[in-house]
């Protein structure tokens, strides 16, 4: 238990500090829900053995110092624990706050009469897809801003882009990159990672629409632009951000992505150790409880 309870914790690390190659080299949709897995995974796991840890500040009550000597913890490292537990608590609470909110204005958005692509009368230029209840639901909402800022060939490829969220069901990868990044701060990175791929996954989507590559990195272009000189967002917009416009317009500009599959087999195994080592650990903390059952 001594190496194995921290596991969890140094898949975080590697996680947070590799994700950024990691993301320019997977392949956009697969890599999307890889590293969504592993961010659930890492989150989840890392929660796990800190509360294991915390309950080990059980050898510091009276009637249970056997277990000092079956302890092989620090009070320093179960005190921390506890706090990193609590730490996520209140993000967690904070998150699942922000994401019903945002759940609640989609929902108003919705609800607006109109077709599956709404035009708002906004001359701020902004658009994002509103995602529905079941897979391909939903609709997009394009301000007149947006639409006077583009051309048509630009604006068929925007809403091929945002269409592709609602199919490919991006809003649950970042719903869930952004609990597990609130369980573990060490995972804001990947939530970030995610964020990034979710984008590239529906440019790829739109030039599979437009059949042109650098017409989908203009479009992403002039839309940046459009929104960079623009005083401020749509009050309508549930808050997304947009992610890695350079890198995303370079890989556009580049050929078409090639699969390499061992970059998932790494983060494939990186998930596999936590889960093990996440077991490995709950094993160890059973045996101590069953000798203090025994005494």
């Amino acid at each position: 238990m001594t190496v194995s309870v921290y596991l969890p914790l140094l898949v975080s690390v590697v996680l947070a500090v590799s994700v950024r190659p990691l993301a320019k080299a997977l392949p956009p949709r697969l890599g999307l829900w890889v590293l969504t897995a592993a961010a659930v995974i890492a989150g989840v796991g890392t929660v796990w053995t800190s509360l294991l840890l915390g309950s080990l500040l059980v050898d510091d009550i009276p009637a249970f110092d056997a277990a000092e000597r079956l302890v092989p913890v620090d009070d320093m490292m179960s005190l921390g624990a506890a706090a990193f537990l609590g730490t996520g608590a209140v993000r967690s609470c904070l998150a699942v706050r922000r994401l019903l909110h945002t759940r609640r204005r989609l929902r108003r958005l919705n609800a607006m009469p109109g077709g599956e692509l709404l035009v708002v009368a906004d001359p701020r230029p902004d658009a994002f897809a509103v995602p529905g209840s079941r897979a391909g639901g939903g609709r997009v909402v394009v301000t007149q801003g947006m639409l006077r800022a583009l051309d048509a060939g630009q604006r068929r490829a925007l809403i091929a882009h945002e269409r592709t969220h609602l199919r490919a069901r991006h809003s649950i990868a970042l719903s869930l990159a952004e609990l597990a990044a609130a369980m573990n701060p060490l995972l804001v990175p990947v939530r970030r990672a995610v964020g990034f791929l979710s984008e590239r996954d529906a440019d790829e989507g739109a030039v599979a629409v437009a059949g042109s590559r650098r017409l989908v990195a203009e479009a992403l272009a002039a839309a940046a632009r459009a929104r960079s000189a623009s005083a401020a967002a749509s009050p309508l917009a549930p808050g997304f951000h947009q992610f890695g416009v350079v890198d995303r317009v370079s890989a556009l500009l580049a050929p078409e992505p090639v699969t390499r599959l061992r970059h998932v087999w790494i983060v494939g195994a990186m998930t596999l150790l936590a889960v093990g080592a996440a077991f490995d650990a709950t094993r160890d903390f059973a045996w101590i409880v069953q000798i203090l059952l025994r005494h």
